[in-house]
């Protein structure tokens, strides 16, 4: 078939629609994300829960030893990288990796109020399919903490998952490479924090954040 400026102004209402379509589920999203937000800023119930069976409201001293228990169940491993465990993504073949991070509040005897966590997918992949990993980590967090998700997209088309309940909220996104990226944070603690913190604000994975709350 000749292609003709007929044809081409066809294809450009078809982009227009496409992407009038996205910038409409966006706005969706982020009015969803917004008012599920503001709800959970209102409420005076927590959630608490985090993985590894962290809580928000921990101390460093019970952190830790909480970390030793696993570690001494051969759950957890203590790494350059910080605490790693195995992580169950059940539709990719390899292995899949979840480091962590507590960060606690500033003041003396600081409890946990947000968690750093990183999900390293190890397995043989295509880089078109990467995206893939963030698609499985978000049926994972769907079946364990509930399916009110949303998909939030900036300027460039990257896009956030969060969650809000009560409390805690969830955001994660497509890291370097395979990786996924996230983190937990108390509302109650921390109401104005960006979904996604600055490189530079972001904390070190290390022993630091733990050891210096014995």
């Amino acid at each position: 078939m000749k292609f003709t400026l007929k044809h081409s102004g066809f294809y450009l209402l078809l982009l227009c629609l496409f992407f009038t379509a996205c910038g409409e589920d966006n706005r969706d999203a982020e009015w969803g994300y917004e008012k599920a937000l503001a709800k959970g800023l209102r409420s005076n119930e927590r959630t608490d829960q985090l993985l590894l069976d962290l809580k928000f409201g921990m101390t460093g001293a019970e952190v830790s030893r909480h970390f030793d228990r696993l570690s001494a169940e051969q759950s957890l491993e203590v790494t350059p990288a910080g605490y790693s465990t195995d992580f169950d993504l059940p539709e990719l073949p390899g292995e899949t990796t979840l480091n962590v991070l507590p960060v606690f509040t500033d003041e003396a005897g600081g409890k946990l109020y947000a968690l750093d966590f990183t999900i390293v997918y190890n397995g043989e992949m295509q880089s078109s399919k990467k995206s893939f990993v963030v698609m499985e980590v978000t049926k994972e967090f769907r079946l364990r903490y509930g399916a009110d998700f949303f998909v939030l997209r900036d300027e460039q088309q990257d896009r956030t998952i969060v969650q809000v309940k009560n409390n805690r909220r969830l955001a994660f996104w497509r890291g370097p490479g395979k990786n996924v990226t996230g983190r937990f944070v108390d509302l109650s603690v921390a109401p104005r924090e960006p979904l996604r913190p600055a490189g530079n604000d972001r904390p070190q994975m290390g022993m630091n954040s733990i050891s210096e709350r014995k």
